[in-house]
């Protein structure tokens, strides 16, 4: 199926305890097969500070007509997630910090996965 970013920075999120915020921005991978890195969400009113970065291993599911994403984390995991710099690309080592929160893989040390010196995150 196809789908626009656009139609895709509508959606709400749902934890598995609350419902909050939306997504925002998506950081692909430009090397390769244009892979969705991170999702930018905007938590504003919820949590003071606003912006978090979720990686997309942690969505469970999506429901395009309720235009919803559920996640596997909790609502404070998320609120204390490490915060993206909307003027810089995400780093490597900012990553790390993303990935090591959630408990999840670096995906770059998996088979197949990207070389470190190929990394090129491109936000649309």
């Amino acid at each position: 199926m196809n789908f626009r970013v656009d139609a895709f920075t509508q959606f709400a999120l749902s934890t598995t305890d609350d419902e909050f915020g939306t997504v925002n921005d998506v950081y692909f991978d430009s090397v390769g097969n244009w892979k969705v890195r991170y999702i930018i969400a905007d938590t504003r009113p919820w949590f003071f500070g606003g912006k978090v970065i979720l990686s997309p291993d942690s969505v469970e599911r999506m429901e395009i007509d309720a235009q919803l994403l559920h996640l596997s984390a909790t609502k404070e995991e998320i609120k204390d997630s490490p915060k993206p710099d909307e003027k810089e690309p995400i780093s490597r080592t900012h990553e790390e910090r993303i990935l090591s929160h959630y408990g999840l893989p670096y995906y770059w040390t998996a088979p197949g996965g990207m070389a470190q010196s190929a990394h090129t995150l491109i936000r649309l």
